[in-house]
């Protein structure tokens, strides 16, 4: 598999399956990192959340990066059936705080079926009640949307599920938006996120399937 990052990715990417059972609401933050990281699928994932959540910035060579801000893109390709698997993310305002369960990514990734999946990774173990995860998000100043998306397996990034319009329209405004999550207990987190200008060629590529 081809991989090339270029920031740090905090990535907790899982399949739309069963629900995850409650972590321990005493475990400290750190724990709950470093199970998040555990479960990531590849070594350069896993080794990127570890990174992320100790604070290590590694020192940049003179080659050139692929990006610098806004959407970030990860080119990627399934190592059984040679398609395209790779995707774009998006941080938000509150990436990387161990101390909240708030949205920290946006990623869009190719499917490899010539589509596209959405979802957002949380900075810790949101958990869902029937598999689905209540989320609001408001576009710029349009009026907020509420939805229930899909769980992760892991519990900790919720899923735009197939069908649904709204917050893929809202991309295409490129306008600035807030993300709210509601975890399994009813706690509310939101972040930001902005800069969805920024390198938005990158973005309808994969918007495209990659093709």
């Amino acid at each position: 598999m081809r991989v090339m990052f270029t920031l740090v990715l905090f990535l907790v990417a899982g399949t739309v399956t069963a629900q995850t059972a409650p972590v321990d609401t005493n475990t400290p933050p750190e724990a709950g990192v470093a199970v998040a990281c555990l479960q990531m699928q590849t070594d350069v994932l896993r080794l990127a959340c570890y990174d992320t959540a100790l604070g290590f910035v590694a020192e940049v060579e003179s080659a050139p990066a692929s990006t610098s801000g806004g959407w970030q893109f990860v080119e990627q390709e399934d190592d059984f059936t040679n398609q395209n698997t790779s995707f774009v993310f998006l941080r938000s305002d509150r990436a990387g705080d161990t101390f909240s369960d708030a949205p920290s990514q946006l990623v869009l990734r190719c499917d490899g079926s010539g589509g596209s999946e959405v979802f957002v990774t949380s900075n810790g173990y949101i958990g869902a009640r029937n598999d689905r995860i209540p989320v609001r998000f408001r576009f710029g100043e349009d009026r907020p949307v509420t939805e229930n998306w899909n769980e992760s397996t892991n519990g900790t990034a919720a899923f735009l599920p197939r069908g649904y319009q709204d917050f893929r329209n809202g991309l295409a405004t490129r306008q600035d938006f807030i993300f709210e999550i509601t975890d399994f207990r009813g706690s509310r987190y939101s972040a930001s996120f902005d800069g969805l200008s920024v390198n938005a060629e990158m973005l309808e590529f994969v918007l495209s399937g990659c093709g």
